[in-house]
């Protein structure tokens, strides 16, 4: 019985060449580590960074199938990061998400070519919605 039990969750594990992968961007050190669990949980090769720096250092560094960025404050630190990766790749979905929401900043990541803006805390249900509206599953490799 637990023979069966580890080899379906070995099979539930998704496959290392479906994995997507996720540039996860949050000053809150708490939200950057519960967010990044999350979206592992969801098959997801996670860069958990905690600076928009460092996420414009990893966004220059490699290539990734989804960005989701914390906006920070009203100030938008976030917009050079979100510029670069949209810059990068019109095809790459950058979602915003803001404890702080403001019409004003909301049009502004509209405006750069974010793919939505969402509000704070996300539930797992959320995150596993971006991921499924996101990145369409991968055919696996026979």
């Amino acid at each position: 019985m637990a023979t069966a039990f580890a080899t379906r969750r070995v099979m539930e594990r998704p496959q290392p060449n479906t994995l997507r992968k996720v540039l996860l961007v949050d000053e809150n050190a708490q939200d950057l580590r519960s967010y990044a669990e999350i979206l592992k949980l969801q098959g997801c090769d996670v860069r958990a960074c905690d600076s928009f720096q460092e996420g414009k250092s990893n966004l220059e560094g490699g290539s990734f199938d989804l960005v989701i960025v914390s906006q920070g404050s009203p100030a938008f630190e976030a917009r050079p990061l979100i510029e670069r990766a949209v810059g990068a790749d019109c095809g790459l979905p950058v979602f915003v998400v803001t404890g702080c929401v403001t019409m004003q900043a909301y049009l502004e990541a509209m405006r750069l070519g974010a793919k939505d803006y969402l509000q704070k805390p996300l539930s797992p249900d959320q995150l596993a919605s971006i991921v499924r509206g996101a990145l369409p599953a991968r055919p696996s490799a026979a």
